[in-house]
């Protein structure tokens, strides 16, 4: 099966300026925003928007609000597949990173084909995610536009975000902070080598190069010290003939007088 040209969602406000653009569309004309509302998100009463601030996902979320409140719903783009009964589908996972081959998923195209083979049904893209590039949240895949290489590459995320890999790619997968960590200490496979991104430096070698640069030196210090000491002695000798040459000639003098 194919994908279809895209549908939309009705999906929670998640910021404040998510909320005022949307009761905008929705036409209503008063706004306000407060942390102190029971209710969080993006809600309406009696004709007025509200967003109460410092709520968690599935706060902003809850359709069921008290009293007259309604949830007001943001609209968004969901690029999916559709459900079909006859077409088994795979429970979604996300990479840990640590398979043959694995790669940075640098672009959206990317990120739409690897989550349609790790089963994930419903992909959302934006530039306002804080996560950038390709990464899973609650069985959803998600692509965040507008970031850097090293951002798309981050193993790190917060909360249950999890990042997607490609197969195959340019950028391969970096090192968890612990795993570079260990790695650094001599605890990973038992290379002692740091690996990142664009290069991998070898502890071990980098010892052996500093050990034979020590090595050279100290031996051209030492050559140099007895060149210099074997010229002193050749001094010492030519003063110490010159000296008996003069005496033997003033010796002789004397001796015709």
């Amino acid at each position: 099966f194919q994908d279809v040209g895209g549908t939309i969602e009705e999906v929670p406000c998640m910021t404040q300026d998510e909320c005022d653009v949307r009761r905008q569309e929705l036409g209503f004309s008063s706004f306000y925003v407060d942390a102190s509302y029971p209710s969080k998100g993006c809600f309406s009463k009696n004709d007025k928007a509200f967003f109460g601030l410092g709520g968690t996902d599935e706060e902003m979320g809850e359709a069921d609000l008290p009293g007259l409140q309604e949830r007001i719903w943001c609209e968004r783009l969901v690029k999916g597949i559709p459900e079909l009964e006859d077409v088994p589908t795979l429970s979604p996972t996300a990479s840990d990173g640590d398979g043959e081959g694995e790669s940075v998923c640098l672009t959206e195209e990317e990120c739409n084909a690897r989550r349609k083979e790790l089963g994930f049904k419903t992909f959302y893209v934006d530039a306002s995610y804080p996560s950038k590039g390709c990464f899973s949240k609650n069985d959803r895949a998600f692509f965040g536009e507008g970031g850097t290489v090293e951002q798309m590459s981050d193993p790190d995320l917060a909360g249950v975000q999890q990042r997607i890999w490609c197969q195959g790619g340019s950028v391969p997968v970096p090192l968890t902070k612990s795993q570079s960590q260990s790695n650094a200490l001599g605890h990973g496979d038992g290379s002692n080598i740091i690996s990142y991104p664009e290069a991998s430096v070898s502890l071990v070698e980098k010892a052996e190069e500093e050990t034979t640069a020590t090595t050279l030196g100290t031996s051209a210090s030492t050559s140099l010290g007895n060149a210099s000491r074997f010229c002193i002695s050749i001094r010492l000798v030519t003063v110490a003939f010159m000296v008996i040459w003069m005496l033997s000639i003033l010796c002789s003098g004397l001796g015709s007088v």
